[in-house]
């Protein structure tokens, strides 16, 4: 069955990756399915294990800077915010909404850290914000308080196993 993949709406016969968070709409209304063409994680019913570690234990304030992101984005148009990816963006989403993450995007968050230096506001650009990509950026991934909850996360994870 050929995929294709969508950035702008989804329908009923969209399928979101547990792992990477891409979306996908599938042709002549496949339902079934379910392997993401970006990461090829399975996401199928059965290979959902029922022991897999979800996590959604992030601050408020991480939720609350991927909801600023997404205000703005529908506010000012993907014209002017031009900042981020569609899976950047799919975190926001999930961020915003307090959607559980696997161990995968938990520490997906975690590497953005090498973007820290994009964290704060551009002088040029105190009056508008959402023009700075790489401000925006680091909001739709949680911010300071997402990306410090995702390291530490991981680091948790890491001495359970």
């Amino acid at each position: 069955m050929k995929r294709i993949k969508l950035f702008e709406e989804f329908s009923a016969n969209s399928v979101t990756c547990d792992n990477c968070g891409w979306d996908w709409q599938l042709e002549d209304g496949g339902k079934d399915v379910f392997i993401c063409h970006e990461c090829g994680h399975d996401n199928s019913p059965e290979a959902i294990h029922e022991a897999e570690e979800t996590y959604n234990d992030y601050p408020a304030a991480a939720k609350a800077n991927a909801k600023k992101a997404l205000d703005w984005r529908d506010e000012y148009g993907r014209d002017e915010i031009t900042a981020g990816t569609p899976v950047g963006w799919q975190r926001a989403n999930q961020l915003a909404k307090g959607e559980k993450l696997s161990k995968d995007v938990v520490s997906r968050m975690a590497q953005f850290n090498r973007h820290r230096k994009n964290s704060k506001i551009d002088p040029e650009l105190k009056e508008t914000p959402w023009k700075d990509n790489g401000y925006v950026a680091w909001l739709i991934w949680g911010g300071d308080e997402g990306v410090d909850w995702a390291m530490k996360k991981m680091k948790e994870i890491d001495e359970e196993n």
